[in-house]
This record gives C-alpha cells, sequence and structure tokens, in this order.
C-alpha cells in the first residue's frame, strides 16, 4: 500500500466545493453534470482540509453526491466535506456483499452503513482532469461506461481483454467499441474472477458474441491465457506498447491509413524476441516499428523488478563492474537500505 495516497472528496454541493478548490469552466461543468464523475481541482488558497488527504500535491479530487444515501449524509451537516474511497484492499476488485464487508474491511474500518440492496456489478468512481479546457479520462468508469466510442474504421465482432495492470475489456463491431468499468490488476485471483465476469455481463449486456480475441503479447498475464483459452486460434496477440499506439490513434479518429510516431514508457511491453520493450515506435494499424530503445538491461526474477529494488540494485552494479568479480562486495546490505522497497 502506498503510504502517502492521495482521497477523493465529496461535498453537499458547488458552494461547499469552492470553500477548498478553485471551481470554474469545464471543472464546474464535469464536478455538476449528471455523470458525477471525480473531478480533479486545483487547491485553493483557503485550502483548509488535512494535508494528509492530498499529500504533496497541487490538486484534489472531488465528488458530490450521486446516491440517496450519499445526500443523506449531507442532512445534519451540509458543510461537511468526506473523505470517501473504494470498499476494497489493494489491487482487489471492490467489496459487494455486506458479509464480505464485515469480514475482509475488519480492522480497516470503524464503522459499517449497510443496506439490503443488491450490487449487480461494481463500477468504481471515474477520475477526471481538466487540460486545455477539455476532460482527460484517469479512469473511465462509473457515469460513462459501457456508452460506445464510435471507431474511425469498421470491425467484425471481437473483444479485447485488456493486459494485466489497471486492466479493462472492450466489445466491438460495425463502428461501435463498448469499454468497460475499470478492473484493476488481475493478477491477483480475486481481480482476475471479476474481470471474467465484467467479459461475460459485457457480451450479454451489448449482445455481442467476439468472433476475434485480442490479448497481450505476454504470456504470463492471466488474460493472456484467458483470451487465448476462451478464443483459441482466432485469439490475436498484439504488443502492449503497439496497443496503446493503437488506441491513441483511434481516440484522435485518425483514418485507417495513418501512421504515427510515439514514446510509450508505461511499464512491462513484453517484445516479440522475449525481452521487456520500450520506447520509440512508428504504428499503424497493421503494425509498427520499433525505432529506438533505452539499453536493454539483465532482469534477474523478470517482472519483479517494478515492484522490488534490490534487483535494479545488482543489475546497474554489474554494469559498473566492468567484469570484475562479484566477491568484491558483500553478499547482504544492512536492513534500512531495503526499508523502502516497494515503488
Amino acid at each position: 500500500m502506498r503510504p502517502e495516497q492521495p482521497f477523493a472528496v465529496m461535498a453537499k454541493n458547488p458552494e461547499v466545493v469552492e470553500s477548498f478548490a478553485e471551481l470554474e469552466g469545464a471543472g464546474r461543468e464535469y464536478l455538476t453534470s449528471r455523470r458525477r464523475p471525480i473531478t480533479l481541482l486545483s487547491m485553493s488558497k483557503e485550502f483548509n482540509l488535512a494535508k494528509s488527504v492530498s499529500p504533496g500535491l497541487h490538486n484534489i479530487g472531488v465528488m458530490l453526491p450521486y446516491t440517496g444515501t450519499q445526500n443523506l449524509l449531507f442532512d445534519r451537516v451540509p458543510d461537511a466535506v468526506y473523505v470517501m474511497t473504494s470498499a476494497n484492499l489493494p489491487g482487489r476488485p471492490m467489496v459487494i456483499e455486506n458479509k464480505e464487508a464485515l469480514e475482509k474491511l475488519n480492522g480497516i474500518v470503524d464503522f459499517h452503513l449497510l443496506h439490503n440492496r443488491v450490487i449487480a456489478n461494481r463500477n468504481d468512481d471515474t477520475v477526471i482532469r481538466i487540460v486545455n479546457g477539455r476532460a482527460a479520462f484517469i479512469r473511465r468508469s462509473r457515469g460513462f461506461v459501457p456508452e460506445p466510442v464510435e471507431l474511425p474504421f469498421e470491425i467484425e465482432a471481437s473483444i479485447g481483454v485488456g493486459a494485466e495492470m489497471n486492466s479493462t475489456v472492450t466489445v466491438a463491431k460495425g463502428k461501435l467499441a463498448y469499454i468497460s468499468q475499470y478492473i484493476g490488476n488481475t493478477n491477483h485471483v480475486e481481480t482476475f474472477r471479476y474481470h471474467s465476469e465484467v467479459v461475460r455481463h459485457l457480451i450479454r449486456l451489448t449482445g455481442i458474441e467476439p468472433l476475434h480475441w485480442g490479448c497481450d503479447l505476454h504470456p504470463a498475464f492471466n488474460t493472456t491465457r484467458f483470451a487465448m483459452n476462451m478464443g483459441g486460434k482466432n485469439t490475436l496477440q498484439v504488443q502492449h506498447h503497439h496497443a496503446h499506439m493503437l488506441a491513441l490513434m483511434a481516440d484522435n479518429s485518425l483514418p485507417l491509413d495513418s501512421r504515427m510516431l510515439g514514446i510509450a514508457l508505461d511499464g512491462v511491453g513484453y517484445g516479440s524476441d522475449g525481452t521487456v520493450w520500450g520506447e520509440l515506435f512508428e504504428s499503424s494499424y497493421f503494425g509498427y516499428e520499433r525505432l529506438g530503445h533505452l539499453l536493454s538491461q539483465p532482469m534477474p526474477g523478470e517482472t519483479l523488478h517494478r515492484r522490488y529494488l534490490q534487483g535494479w540494485f545488482w543489475v546497474f552494479f554489474s554494469r559498473g563492474l566492468g567484469g570484475k568479480s562479484w566477491k568484491s562486495f558483500p553478499s547482504s546490505f544492512h536492513k534500512e537500505l531495503w526499508s523502502s522497497q516497494q515503488l
């Protein structure tokens, strides 16, 4: 768990929001819209909330009430500001059953507000940031999905199952693509089960039975194995960074014959040679050319390097040794050196 994770807050109305954040233009428009996203706003000079709510940042995530229960919370304290976060452990799906909440959140929360309404479909809050007067999605979820996105070309009935981290699912047919809510880290068993639920729900909701399945090139991803199992010979594996380039092209409605130069620096992009790739690509809808990249590094433990610093420490020391013996270095270091393992 991140030691200084920012939280979103909820206020009753825009007047209360203006007491701690700058609210104008598109920011006000999205905050007050019927979709009720979390909107990232700049803190005002009069910001009077706890600094631990948004540590080290100049902005804060704010939303207005969007359920009857949430509105009731402000009945007796209309000027209150509540910290709001989803009921889940890091990387796991949201808890949706009362019994599960009492068990899994025991020791984390002090009180429970329970009800007898069934939650049919988990859906995280959408997070939006205003960039040059337009909304940029940090997370596209509640209020915006599964509203279709128009594609600049036509496609047969297909599904993309996402990668591993921050995963979503998309089904498409013709010129319309339906993107699921945010799913999360499918490396966790519970989240992977949730991923499977979302796939079934989205297919049932749209009525699109996929003829083609798309997944990441990484063979160790749960989503890759899932797509290969479901789609069989009709499964297409796509290089991770190339998929990002394609998403940018489609999102900007570039025509089918377009080509684009792009830099991808978003983490693990398993390459066709079995190494982790980045960085400079020339992409089209039909393929790509890897034009440049950072110097390749050995990675003992493979993708564990995303989480633990020790491996990189030894890698860079090995580069600096210039062929000298490892025996000249101690086999262990003081525990304080590893006191902050998590990136």
